[in-house]
């Protein structure tokens, strides 16, 4: 079973793991290509500072990471799957998003120039890049920005409707995997629909953009 409130975001000891991540997956792993965490690009895993997310990493450098980071910690990580992600986003609450009926650009990192459902979620506030990862308010569960700042890859295959694929993790090779994997979260330049709790969004596991990150999950 995962423990959601083990759910850590990558803060600053990324930088140092994901540069020896980058020679760890290289050469022999991708059939001698020289594929690496950074792809070889100085932006492929941008982070800004110490506290920002990190971002422009694809799904297959996710894994990839997680696999690294169990491996030399021996511990069990990976990404949740997206019932997971789901579960931890909501921490007990069942409204659209953990804040309840409406959020707030106090609350969470989005475009605060849409509304949502005339609440009040429209503040003119649009700050156009990542927060910080623990600049505002955890959810019940302590976990900061499940809504808003970045979108957050799950290991989870995309299906619609749900079919039972967002309860586990897909491989990277699995024949029924389907061409997507499902991203969660909403992110800096989301609307604020884009940030309720049970909204769901896909992409290709080779895409990367500077609004896609990722949080990671410990089985005990």
């Amino acid at each position: 079973m995962v423990d959601a409130l083990r759910l850590s975001t990558l803060r600053n000891r990324l930088r140092c793991r994901v540069d020896k991540a980058r020679r760890s997956v290289s050469g022999t792993r991708h059939g001698g290509r020289a594929r690496s965490i950074h792809q070889g690009s100085r932006d492929a895993a941008r982070i800004w500072n110490c506290c920002r997310p990190v971002i422009n990493v694809s799904w297959d450098d996710a894994t990839a990471y997680a696999a690294w980071l169990a491996e030399q910690t021996g511990r069990p990580y990976r990404l949740p799957t997206e019932a997971e992600w789901e579960y931890a986003a909501r921490a007990g609450t069942d409204s659209p998003f953990w804040t309840g009926a409406c959020i707030h650009t106090d609350q969470a990192n989005y475009d605060g120039n849409y509304d949502y459902n005339g609440c009040g979620a429209k503040t003119g506030v649009y700050r156009q890049q990542t927060l910080p990862v623990d600049s505002l308010a955890a959810n019940p569960w302590g976990l900061h920005h499940v809504a808003g700042n970045v979108w957050e890859w799950t290991c989870s295959a995309y299906a619609n409707p749900y079919d039972g694929k967002e309860t586990v993790c897909i491989r990277k090779n699995d024949a029924d995997a389907g061409p997507n994997r499902v991203i969660r979260g909403g992110a800096w330049n989301s609307q604020p629909a884009g940030l309720r709790s049970a909204y769901r969004g896909t992409f290709r596991p080779s895409g990367r953009f500077d609004a896609l990150g990722f949080r990671l999950a410990q089985d005990l």
